[in-house]
């Protein structure tokens, strides 16, 4: 005869900045995200990338959604760019790549792989190139 499992209480999420949220029945964790690094390289710097509008958004080179290892806030996945910039970017309409340092883009090939970097940042996400 096979054996049956006790099932036991559901595990709590006692980790400080883990606040769980239940959605359909399951629990997902969704952990603080640390933006100081982020938000400073964007105060730092002040102006879009682009067209050095002041007051610019932080704007991430690679969605959080598409990353597959590290985190996203890292500074070099973001970059200031203005509203106007930012929309452009994220329609896949702006190819930011004359705008990245050489670190940015390394650093954007490592979470997501060279071609998808590529597609991203030069805005060929649609075209499928």
């Amino acid at each position: 005869m096979p054996r049956r499992m006790a099932w036991g209480p559901r595990p709590t999420f006692a980790t400080a900045g883990v606040e769980p949220r239940r959605t359909r029945g399951c629990v997902f964790v969704a952990a603080k995200r640390d933006w100081t690094e982020a938000r400073a390289k964007v105060e730092e710097e002040g102006d879009c990338r682009v067209c050095g509008a002041p007051g610019p958004d932080a704007a991430h080179l690679i969605p959080r959604s598409r990353i597959r290892s590290g985190p996203g806030e890292q500074p070099l996945n973001i970059v200031p760019l203005c509203r106007a910039h930012h929309t452009a970017f994220d329609a896949h309409q702006l190819d930011l790549l004359p705008y990245l340092t050489l670190s940015e883009q390394g650093y954007a090939a490592s979470l997501v792989g060279l071609a998808e970097a590529v597609r991203r940042i030069c805005g060929r996400e649609q075209m499928g190139d």
